[in-house]
């Protein structure tokens, strides 16, 4: 067992909270212990004295978790032996206490020890002061398939960060901690992209790493694809009936992203293509005999379209033949990075 587990088997969350990088991103199959352990080492005191943001990406994901039934501290609660809850605060925020029990139900105690919040409303709540809170946990960042995607939500995500931390750094404190936990559900992350991570955990996944680092160390990854508690759920009933080969089984199990982020996506020989027109940081080549492109990394092409909006705007109307060619399934890609770049010109 590597050193990302602890002797249960479950992930080792103290290692997030310890690493220098203020960004960590920890990706993983369903089950083994990522929000636990994470909001274990909060509740424990066992991280700082400063006050926790706990994020979900809606407000109903947020509303959700004041339910006692569903507030996310429950099973830490069960274990830990403590008693905290999620409860109304605002319109848009919800305050984490510790709790007191009052005729058997569990009622705030005291100051709040941090708040919740929704990424898709942040920019409706007014005059936060991110000076008193230490760590952020964004729990289930990368949507799943029935989601909603939110507007402009890579640019939502740096703009909430930009809020909390503030000038902190220019005071000479440390940044703001985020943690960003998910299951790998869709490799086409918002986030991840705004964080330019999308090709650097593709080329992990493809070489079996566990641990990286990006942007100069500001970032850490943890991709845990060999995870015992994940080894030891494939006899169970759900994932005997989904281990055919199904998505859900390859995320839940094997952190894998979902199949259709690498639809398309193979090598091939670039000389018997021709550079046609780059966008963005992508190039259309188009094959010398056969009707027929390949989409590569790089700004390789004459024609070049930034991705400001009226040259997107001008691209999709100057070369639409591409976009039918998309439907037409005769666009291949070098990789999964590059064909999400593309795809999302777009939209």
């Amino acid at each position: 067992m590597s050193g990302l587990y602890l002797d249960s088997g479950f992930v080792d969350a103290r290692l997030w909270f310890d690493d220098p990088a203020p960004f960590v991103v920890a990706l993983g199959g369903r089950g083994i212990g990522k929000t636990f352990g994470a909001l274990s080492v909060f509740a424990t005191g066992s991280a700082s004295d400063g006050k926790l943001v706990y994020m979900r990406r809606t407000q109903a994901q947020i509303d959700a978790c004041k339910l006692p039934e569903l507030n996310p501290f429950k099973s830490v609660n069960d274990v830990c032996g403590t008693n905290i809850l999620l409860t109304a605060m605002g319109k848009y925020t919800s305050g984490i206490y510790n709790g007191k029990d009052v005729d058997g139900v569990l009622r705030p105690d005291g100051e709040p020890r941090g708040i919740g919040i929704a990424l898709s409303v942040f920019s409706n709540i007014r005059g936060v002061d991110g000076l008193g809170y230490e760590t952020v946990i964004y729990d289930e960042f990368i949507k799943e398939s029935h989601e909603r995607p939110i507007r402009n939500e890579g640019d939502a995500f740096l703009n909430c960060y930009e809020t909390l931390n503030r000038n902190r750094e220019l005071q000479g404190r440390k940044p703001l901690k985020m943690i960003l936990l998910s299951n790998t559900n869709d490799l086409a992350s918002p986030v991840l992209a705004s964080m330019g991570l999308v090709e650097i955990i593709e080329r992990m996944q493809r070489r079996g790493k566990e641990r990286g680092t990006a942007a100069g160390g500001a970032v850490s990854i943890y991709l845990y694809q060999d995870s015992p508690i994940s080894a030891a759920k494939k006899n169970t009933a759900l994932y005997k009936l989904t281990n055919a080969g199904g998505d859900f089984a390859a995320m839940a199990l094997d952190n894998a992203f979902s199949a259709a982020n690498y639809e398309f996506v193979e090598q091939r020989p670039i000389a018997e293509y021709t550079p046609l027109v780059s966008v963005g940081n992508v190039t259309v080549y188009r094959h010398k005999t056969q009707r027929a492109f390949y989409v590569v990394r790089g700004v390789k092409a004459e024609q070049h379209y930034s991705t400001l909006p009226l040259n997107l705007k001008a691209f999709r109307h100057d070369h639409w033949y591409l976009y039918e060619a998309l439907l037409n399934r005769e666009l291949r890609y070098s990789s999964a990075a590059v064909k999400i770049e593309f795809e999302n010109v777009w939209r």
